[in-house]
């Protein structure tokens, strides 16, 4: 697998872009409440949402894994 042409740093600000553009509900009292996705008019639950950010959180932790098993050697599983 080729390495990422992202950096550390780069993930952070990428993952702080999608917090930022995702997470302009106000105050949710409910997982359940809806909105409405800008891209296609669709509504979309807040719960979806969340699920796709812990999907994206997981992703770049894998990413962030690849180097430091170089550099160590190890992995924790």
């Amino acid at each position: 697998m080729p390495p990422s042409g992202l950096s550390p740093h780069g993930v952070l600000r990428h993952l702080a872009a999608l917090e930022r553009w995702w997470f302009r509900v106000q105050e949710a009292v409910s997982l359940d409440e809806t909105g409405i996705r800008r891209r296609d008019g669709q509504p979309i639950a807040l719960r979806g949402i969340m699920v796709d950010m812990i999907a994206e959180y997981a992703r770049h932790n894998g990413h962030a894994d690849l180097p430091r098993e170089r550099l160590d050697g190890g992995t924790r599983m």
